[in-house]
């Protein structure tokens, strides 16, 4: 098993949709790390739709409340 199987499975398990970073880089669990750059400084985090029209979604570090109720 490679490190991102392993971090893929650690974030179904935890009910994350993805990673996220401050630099505004962001993916989601069925295309995890595409970019292949370092991802050590990534965070897990939850999708949102993206409401700046430069993206599809955002995946963010604060949990929708949707998700929290």
């Amino acid at each position: 098993m490679n490190v991102s199987k392993i971090i893929a499975e650690y974030l179904k398990t935890n009910g994350y949709d993805g990673l996220m970073n401050e630099n505004d880089c962001a993916c989601e669990l069925s295309d995890l790390i595409p970019c292949g750059e370092d991802f050590s400084l990534c965070e897990p985090g939850w999708k949102k739709p993206c409401d700046c029209g430069d993206h599809e979604f955002h995946i963010t570090n604060f949990k929708p409340e949707s998700l929290t109720a």
